[in-house]
């Protein structure tokens, strides 16, 4: 009797010791993607938890002649970043596109970053997030008309990309 109690208490106790471990690793991946809704300073990506930031931004090095071209290119050109900080493809994505911006000198207030949550929802200051199904997505505006997006992630390289809507008549 003893033994057979051992062998169902033994399993009950391995699967209660190892569920107790999970829930602290879920506690500690949900501190490390926090969910940022709304409008989004690029400051703000430089706090504690998003070091994906700075890390993405250092180890990427665009293309420089894409880089040129995207700053001869760029004009009036505004762009509407609907990201999600709990995101990989946004948390690879947009600290390469503010590489290239910033290796560009494009002006800082072209830009505008919204935060959405796993629903692609945001908040009331967030633009219609209608049409969003996947993050992060870039829309290149000129004029107040869209002339492209990115989506997810490039279809060639972030910098291809941005130089192609870039040329379209908008």
């Amino acid at each position: 009797m003893k033994i057979l109690l051992t062998f169902i208490f033994l399993p009950v106790l391995i699967v209660a010791v190892s569920l107790q471990g999970c829930s602290t690793s879920s506690a500690s991946a949900a501190k490390a993607d926090e969910i940022v809704m709304g409008p989004l300073a690029r400051a703000r990506l430089g706090e504690g938890a998003f070091h994906w930031f700075a890390e993405g931004y250092s180890d990427y090095s665009p293309n420089v002649d894409a880089v040129r071209g995207i700053g001869a290119m760029w004009g009036d050109t505004r762009v509407l970043i609907v990201l999600g900080t709990w995101c990989g493809d946004s948390k690879r994505e947009v600290p390469r596109f503010f590489k290239i911006v910033d290796q560009a000198g494009l002006p800082a207030a072209s830009i505008e970053l919204y935060g959405v949550d796993r629903k692609k929802e945001g908040t009331d200051a967030t633009p219609s997030t209608n049409g969003i199904e996947k993050v992060p997505t870039f829309i290149f505006l000129r004029d107040g008309r869209e002339i492209g997006r990115i989506v997810e992630s490039p279809a060639k390289s972030l910098e291809q990309d941005m130089l192609e809507i870039l040329s379209r008549r908008g």
